[in-house]
């Protein structure tokens, strides 16, 4: 017989992101990520965006009732709020008003901040990035949108 014995020691300290997380079955999760207070690719916390676009296919969302893996692949879109996410650092650049037509229909407004490489500023620049997760602020939420389920974005 095993026995699952933790060390408390050896965990790693993550703090806690309510989000609303949107699935390609149409259906909703509200839950919570766990986030390191440190990322290997910037100062500071980890974002929600940085756990969306990192290499691990599954990210577990605590809801109320579970530990949910859930596929990144198949999440069309996650919501946090503002107050949770945002980092001045997210507003640098020019911004850009936009819309995007979700595959489903849906479309989604918002403005996004672009500062990326002389000469490559533009939103069509910034929808080829090699992430998966697009951002677009909103007045209260920080919206974060899978680009395989985008049929269009317009400014």
């Amino acid at each position: 017989m095993s026995t699952h014995k933790t060390d408390e020691h050896l965990q790693i300290k993550k703090h806690l992101r309510k989000a609303s997380f949107y699935f390609s079955n149409g259906s909703q999760v509200e839950g919570c990520v766990f986030l390191s207070f440190f990322d290997e690719h910037h100062d500071g916390s980890q974002s929600l965006g940085d756990l969306l676009n990192d290499s691990e296919q599954f990210i577990p969302i605590r809801t109320d009732t579970e530990i949910l893996l859930a596929n990144i692949t198949h999440l069309v879109s996650v919501e946090i709020t503002l107050e949770q996410e945002l980092d001045e650092l997210m507003k640098l650049g020019s911004a850009y008003s936009i819309s995007i037509k979700m595959i489903s229909g849906k479309s989604i407004e918002g403005d996004v901040f672009i500062s990326i490489n002389e000469g490559h500023g533009r939103v069509k620049d910034y929808a080829n990035q090699d992430i998966i997760f697009l951002r677009l602020l909103q007045n209260e939420h920080v919206v974060y949108i899978n680009q395989n389920y985008i049929l269009s974005i317009s400014d």
